[in-house]
Formats: C-alpha cells, structure tokens, sequence
C-alpha cells in the first residue's frame, strides 16, 4: 500500500500552502497519504548533541521522533514553506534540521521520492534549490520538484496594510492600493497552478509506482553466522524480495538481526542483486559480523 505524507510548515490553516499540498497529495493517488500540520505539533530545536549517531531518533522529548517514524514508513514525502527575510521560514528550517537522525551511518530514506510546495512573493527560485539539494544530496532521495505558488502578503490581513509604512501590500501593489477580495491569491481559482500541482503529484506517483523496478532489497538471513534460522547460517541462501527499505528493515528487526554493525552487513547484503545472491558472492559478507 502505498503511502504519500506531507508537511505543512504554516501557521495558516487551510490556506495556500496547505491547498498545494491537498492538490499533489490528491493527484498522487495514494492508498494512504497525510497531512501534517507543524504548527500543532512541538518541534524545538536541535542541541546538536550528536546523541541520535547511535539510535537514528532524537533525544528530545518533543513530537519529533514520531514524525521521523512516519517519514521512514512512507514511499514518499512533501515538504513545504515560505520565504522569511529571503530564506526559508523558521517552523520548516528547524523541523528540517530535527531530521538529522535519518542520515547516521545508514541513510534511512535513500531511494524515496520527494517533492516541495512553497508560496510567496520573492525567493522561490533559491527554496526551489534549497529543497532540491535537501531532498537528492541530504536525503539520498529522487526529487520531483517544486510547486511555486504566489502567496498573500501578512499585511493584507493585519489589520494596518493600506497605511503601514512597512506593508509588504503596499509595496506589493502600489501606493493608495486598497485590501480588496480580488487581490488575494488562491490556488483554486488559478488553473495554471491546478495543472502544475497535478503534474507534480503525477510525477510523485510514477515514482513511487517505480520503487520496485529500480531497487528490489533482499533479505538473506540464513547465510550470516550467528543469526536465526533452520540450518543456523550454514548453508542454505534464502533470499526474499522487499518492497522497500522500512519492510527491509522490520525484517532485520524481526529476526533479531540489528545487533552493533552487523545491521550495516545487512544493508550491503540488501543492496546484492539477486544472481550475486544466489552465488553467494555478496560485498560486504562478513565485513561487519555480528557483535
């Protein structure tokens, strides 16, 4: 089943942003996908502790680690955000850094399938290359690209737009401009944003659906010495072909496998493609026993 989740780094609930991400999430197609509000949840900041080296989760006692749980269960993820004081906002920044424990020793989302929604009036091109180099040199994942969307201005609600002499409004559009319903930007009426956020989201779902054709993990469990199995390691080669790494990864955990480095022998044996397997000429065999 395949399973498509998205972040929503916006205090605003419902709006823009939000929109955007409903659109790929629903042009994706997914059996299950998700919507995550960061505004609801308690992200704090890392302590750069280095503590998560060890365990691949944090040691915060915040919303964070089960989030990490969610990102390393999908076939994919979407990230969002808008420009603050020409970078990426606050809430988005900081979550993305709480992800840090996803890259030690073993990158856990190697292979997934990402992709951004972000809106605002400046700066989407530089987010545009922020998330690309998150999501491909950061993550080891294959990006789909950006959904840029125009935003609305704070100003425009605050109260004060047509008069502050620091309105973003104002110098949006023009001295003596007026707050009016026409002037705000929704994505539901614009459908040159609707065909781009479908495209994206056909995109995400194509490469989701090519997982399996491009990366087939096996799972050898008998050919290691020292872990379960009828004939104790000796022997017989069992091969079996997962979905994906998390399904990889529970089947380690399943058979008592995910002891010290001999986890990392694992991950070498995963990526073995399934002729060497059966000749048991595997890289990695043997590099890292079992402690």
């Amino acid at each position: 089943m395949s399973y498509v989740l998205a972040f929503s780094a916006t205090p605003v609930k419902g709006g823009t942003i939000e929109k955007g991400l409903k659109m790929v999430l629903d042009a994706a197609g997914a059996e299950r996908n998700e919507l995550v509000r960061l505004a609801m949840k308690d992200v704090r900041v890392c302590l750069a502790c280095k503590k998560c080296a060890t365990t691949n989760r944090c040691v915060i006692k915040d919303d964070v680690n089960p989030l990490l749980d969610k990102i390393e269960h999908a076939d994919a993820f979407l990230m969002s955000g808008y420009p603050s004081f020409g970078s990426l906002n606050a809430m988005m920044k900081v979550f993305i850094e709480r992800n840090w424990p996803l890259r030690h020793n073993y990158i856990l989302t190697r292979g997934k399938t990402g992709a951004a929604v972000v809106a605002g009036g400046s700066c989407l091109d530089e987010l545009d290359s922020f998330f690309r180099h998150y999501y491909e040199g950061y993550l080891g994942m294959s990006f789909q690209g950006t959904l840029k969307l125009r935003g609305n201005v704070p100003c425009m609600t605050c109260g004060y737009g047509e008069d502050c002499e620091g309105s973003g409004f104002l110098r949006e559009h023009g001295p003596g401009a007026k707050v009016t319903p026409d002037k705000f930007y929704d994505p539901d009426r614009d459908p040159d944003a609707m065909r781009r956020a479908r495209e994206l989201g056909e995109a995400v779902a194509k490469s989701v659906a090519g997982i399996g054709e491009r990366a087939v993990w096996w799972v050898v469990l008998e050919s290691l010495p020292g872990f379960p199995g009828p004939e104790k390691g000796r022997g017989r080669v069992r091969p079996r072909a997962c979905k994906s790494w998390q399904t990889f990864r529970a089947e380690c955990l399943a058979a008592g496998s995910y002891r010290g480095r001999g986890f990392l022998d694992l991950h070498f044996l995963a990526e073995a493609p399934a002729r060497m397997l059966r000749s048991r000429k595997v890289p990695g065999h043997g590099r890292h026993q079992p402690k």
